[in-house]
């Protein structure tokens, strides 16, 4: 009987510290990089309810880099960077330009791209 008294605090050691690694596993996945395929340039980062999205010149010619965080409209997210521009999901307007028409506009004003 004394032989199960010595075992079971070795034995509540023991599983009590798997419990507290499985907890450590799932904070760990919660920040998610999503694999990119056929792009160069960006990343992304799947925080669950929001995504962020940075991106730079893949030809190293600019040391500009742009930062976005994709947000699902409604949603609940914590504090984002301040250098984070917010996009709200689903997206309703597009407009398709080349980056040397894109770079024009950025030079005139941030603000350029919204429209009404």
């Amino acid at each position: 009987m004394n032989k199960i008294y010595c075992f079971l605090p070795v034995f509540m050691l023991f599983f009590l510290s798997c419990a507290s690694e499985q907890g450590k596993k799932k904070e760990q996945n919660t920040i998610k990089t999503i694999p990119v395929k056929y792009a160069k340039g960006f990343t992304v980062q799947d925080y669950g309810n929001y995504k962020l999205v940075d991106m730079c010149d893949p030809s190293g010619k600019s040391q500009m880099t742009y930062h976005y965080a994709l947000v699902d409209k409604g949603a609940k997210v914590g504090a984002i960077d301040q250098k984070y521009t917010i996009i709200q999901l689903p997206v309703t307007k597009v407009i398709c330009m080349t980056s040397p028409q894109i770079a024009n506009f950025i030079k005139l004003d941030k603000d350029a791209f919204r429209g009404r």
